[in-house]
């Protein structure tokens, strides 16, 4: 059976509420209880926190998997909610990582990473016609036609790609991979206290966060650098979100700039797959609006790389330790 754990809330004395929260702070709060199409995504103060880790995982899972069978938005909808309650799933399993064991972990994780990659191809293909999209609307007069151009042609690969999503069973794939996870969350056993397994998430995703924020202030960096700093940045960003109801003020501004950076990150990871397209051909442009088109990217992508490394100063600017103990968590031995 799970092991009923209640470590009580964070920052509190067990069994005590967390005080009535300012007007301000209580709208911003209520704004994020709800996701787009999906359940509440948090624990609450007064739940078994391996209960309601589990709960939360079983929720994700069935969004998911609802997504991909009803498809009733569309298929590219569909793809790209399932693959956001793929990421807070896996976010949510980094937290019990300790409480399932690392076997447990491992297995899990990589069956929700194996349903989400079989979405990739066609959800890439959908961020690529957006993201010509966008260039267009932020180009000049003069360049307009290039990125025109770009997106029709991003646009019949999206098409195609469409066509072999539906035909070759990558959508049946993944919800079967999703469905084989939540049959088994039901048989999980408590191997650690939910409280020190939370800590540990905590720790080590905001450890390697400041790691890589520290390695990209470099001019130069790599571009394979940032796209790793953005997943570990969207985790932590999941972790504000289930850990919301034990926020200080303090807290919850650090959640504000994890939000706008985890949306600069992803732009510049769009970017750089963008870059890459045309690299390859897509568009079949010539060799002088090859190069404005990438010229303009690489303007942008600059731009938000800088926009990137000063949300950074602003969320990872405290120790790891100091951060779990904001929370009121023991702080994991090194």
């Amino acid at each position: 059976m799970w092991m009923d754990v209640r470590p009580g809330p964070i920052c509190f004395a067990a069994g005590q509420l967390a005080p009535r929260p300012s007007r301000a702070f209580a709208r911003i709060l209520a704004t994020l209880d709800f996701l787009p199409n999906g359940p509440i995504f948090r624990l609450f103060p007064s739940e078994d926190w391996g209960a309601g880790l589990r709960r939360l995982v079983l929720q994700q899972l069935a969004l998911a998997e609802e997504q991909l069978r009803l498809r009733s938005n569309g298929c590219d909808q569909a793809v790209h909610m399932a693959r956001k309650a793929c990421k807070r799933t896996r976010a949510v399993l980094r937290l019990l990582r300790l409480t399932i064991g690392e076997s447990g972990y491992m297995s899990e994780n990589q069956a929700v990473r194996d349903a989400a990659r079989r979405l990739s191809d066609l959800r890439d293909a959908r961020v690529m016609v957006d993201t010509a999209g966008q260039m267009r609307r932020l180009a000049t007069a003069g360049e307009g036609r290039i990125w025109e151009g770009l997106e029709r042609a991003l646009n019949e690969r999206l098409v195609e790609e469409h066509a072999r999503a539906e035909s070759d069973g990558s959508l049946e794939a993944a919800i079967g991979l999703l469905a084989a996870v939540a049959a088994r969350a039901a048989s999980w056993r408590s191997a650690a206290d939910p409280g020190t397994s939370v800590a540990a998430g905590l720790f080590q995703t905001y450890r390697r966060g400041r790691r890589l924020h520290r390695k990209l202030l470099a001019a130069e960096a790599a571009d394979e650098l940032f796209h790793s700093w953005r997943k570990e940045s969207k985790c932590l960003l999941h972790f504000w979100i289930v850990l919301r109801a034990f926020q200080t003020g303090g807290l919850l501004a650090v959640h504000g700039a994890s939000r706008q950076l985890c949306t600069s990150l992803g732009e510049v990871n769009d970017l750089s797959g963008l870059r890459v397209a045309i690299e390859q051909g897509a568009g079949d442009l010539g060799g002088e609006e090859k190069a404005a088109a990438l010229r303009r990217l690489d303007r942008r992508q600059a731009e938000l790389k800088d926009q990137t490394r000063h949300l950074g100063h602003q969320v990872y600017w405290r120790d790891p330790g100091e951060l779990v103990a904001a929370f009121g968590l023991e702080s994991p031995r090194p």
